[in-house]
């Protein structure tokens, strides 16, 4: 399963790995998919990739400290893909969608480098986008708690991965299903 993530998907995951986060001081609807960003990377074990449109947007970030943490995260934890060859068929297909989701450039050109990178899912928190593009491609466009319903995880079931004892996410159990 190949999973690309937007970039409020990759801030999701980074605010949940936050040794000072928090759930239940978090907004209902972020928690719900802050905690799915991460249970999906801990249970399901698949990385997630991070494709040129979401590098771009996270490296345009202007805070050095904030600019950082998403590096290193990527960088640590995450797939950065390049996409070298399609250039011409990306472009076109972005222009495709952007006939479908006008003034959302950003939005297109992820769709079309998912599509160009053969990706299965893309998680995203836009509704817009979301609804604007589901119709037009086969990459399903989710949002990180549908994805991670989708799964059917139980709850006596183990994580892929789990936090070591030197992890701030060790010893909380707000992240197990």
């Amino acid at each position: 399963m190949k999973i690309a993530i937007d970039s409020n998907a990759l801030t999701y995951l980074i605010k949940a790995m936050e040794p000072s986060y928090d759930p239940l001081m978090d907004i209902p609807s972020n928690r719900k998919e802050r905690q799915a960003m991460l249970r999906i990377f801990l249970y399901q074990g698949e990385p997630f990739y991070v494709l040129p449109q979401v590098t771009k947007e996270y490296h345009d970030i202007p805070s050095y400290l904030w600019r950082n943490m998403h590096g290193s995260t990527v960088g640590a934890l995450l797939i950065e893909y390049r996409i070298a060859n399609q250039v011409i068929e990306m472009d076109n297909r972005r222009d495709v969608f952007l006939k479908v989701h006008k003034n959302n450039h950003k939005d297109c050109q992820l769709l079309a480098e998912a599509e160009m990178a053969s990706m299965n899912v893309l998680l995203t928190r836009d509704k817009l986008f979301k609804n604007a593009l589901s119709g037009m491609t086969t990459i399903r466009i989710m949002y990180p708690s549908e994805y991670f319903e989708s799964l059917n995880l139980r709850s006596d079931m183990s994580p892929t991965l789990s936090p070591v004892e030197s992890n701030p996410l060790f010893g909380k159990t707000w992240w197990q299903i």
